[in-house]
């Protein structure tokens, strides 16, 4: 077990204290959070959980403030779709939107039991300058059966962009086991995903792969950053290791360009593994790009100040845990209500001051560990 993270347990009662839950009887009113009644006829339902390794779709309806919404059903995550509480990814018909969105995801968020990273990695990639995408919490009722609460997440694709107005030539999402080189085999058509336009054609993708394979290390910033922005990737990829982002270096993100002539930048994705229990996880995320990008003296020097500055200007406790205590009170009836989460499983309020103890642990531990952040960085 890591050193830092061994005395978490400890000292969150340190730190922060702790009360003991008060457990809410099904029959509790929610106070505040909006409810999602989502009905599937039986047969179909059965079809749908028999299937869920595969993105069968089965027709539902939606009851959400009074209105009702013709939608289709699906199984939504990679992983997560394996465990007991999986989630859903839901498109509407007939034009009809749910708070403007048309489709999005009813996340389980699996692997965070506070249900507040999401909230606060928006937060700050979107202080850092990043497109993000609307989240909100709701709680689900599946055919009059309470499933608990879930993060209604909107889906980057077309409409993502229609509404904000931005233009859109291509968007791949990057799956598991995606590679930024093809020094070892490599095929990209199998492990990044073509969202927009919806064709076969990789071209641009590939050429950005082989710049990172060829390009000189002294000539990165042209010969390379025609390919992809490395300001923006810098930024991105700076933040990720801040807040050990575990999934955001090699899946997980989408690679976007504007038009034909624009060079690739991220849009940030899947947030419920950041600030990963492990506060000592790795300073730098390894991937191939990030490695080519330290090769260059006057990019590793701007990764290392754009470290820095993220530390101390948006890694700032009051404000983050301000959003937490803020997001936590809204949220509380219905975690409560959960029995895949409250219910005695977890303890909401420990969950609360584990989070904030492990941003108050990764910074400290940045903070005392930047030395060990140059060219040539040990990538694990």
């Amino acid at each position: 077990m890591p050193k830092y993270f061994a005395n978490i347990l400890f000292l969150i009662f340190f730190f922060f204290g702790c009360d003991t839950t008060e457990i809410l009887s099904p029959g509790d009113e929610l106070t505040g959070l909006p409810v999602i009644d989502l009905i599937i006829e039986h047969d179909n339902l059965l079809q749908l959980q028999n299937n869920r390794s595969v993105n069968l779709e089965v027709p539902g309806t939606i009851k959400y403030k009074g209105e009702s919404f013709v939608c289709t059903v699906r199984a939504s995550g990679a992983g997560s779709r394996y465990y007991f509480k999986w989630s859903y990814r839901i498109e509407l018909e007939d034009g009809k939107s749910i708070e403007g969105l048309t489709d999005f995801n009813l996340s389980a968020q699996v692997e965070d039991p506070s249900m507040l990273r999401t909230v606060v990695t928006s937060y700050l990639f979107e202080r850092a300058g990043f497109k993000g995408f609307d989240s909100f919490h709701v709680f689900l009722q599946l055919n009059n059966d309470d499933k608990g609460l879930y993060s209604l997440i909107e889906i980057i694709k077309g409409p993502y962009f229609e509404r904000r107005e931005l233009d859109v030539y291509e968007l791949y999402k990057l799956g598991f086991g995606s590679a930024f080189s093809f020094n070892s085999a490599n095929y990209p058509e199998m492990t990044f995903s073509k969202q927009i336009p919806d064709d076969e054609q990789y071209y641009n993708l590939i050429q950005l792969i082989n710049a990172i394979d060829t390009s000189s290390s002294a000539t990165l910033r042209l010969s390379l950053g025609k390919y992809i922005d490395l300001d923006n990737y810098i930024k991105y990829h700076s933040l990720s290791s801040i807040i050990a982002h575990v999934d955001g270096f090699r899946n997980n993100f989408y690679l976007y360009k504007s038009k034909p002539t624009s060079a690739f930048e991220i849009i940030p994705w899947d947030f419920d593994k950041t600030f990963w229990n492990e506060v000592d996880a790795a300073i730098v995320g390894y991937n191939d790009l990030i490695k080519k990008i330290f090769t260059n003296d006057e990019l590793f020097l701007q990764y290392k100040s754009t470290v820095i500055f993220q530390l101390n200007e948006l890694l700032d406790e009051d404000v983050l845990f301000s959003i937490i205590d803020s997001t936590a009170l809204h949220i509380k009836d219905g975690y409560d209500l959960d029995s895949y989460l409250g219910n005695g499983r977890y303890n909401f309020n420990e969950e609360i001051s584990r989070l904030k103890l492990i941003i108050k642990l990764r910074k400290e531990y940045l903070l005392e560990n930047l030395d060990t952040i140059n060219q040539s960085y040990i990538f694990e």
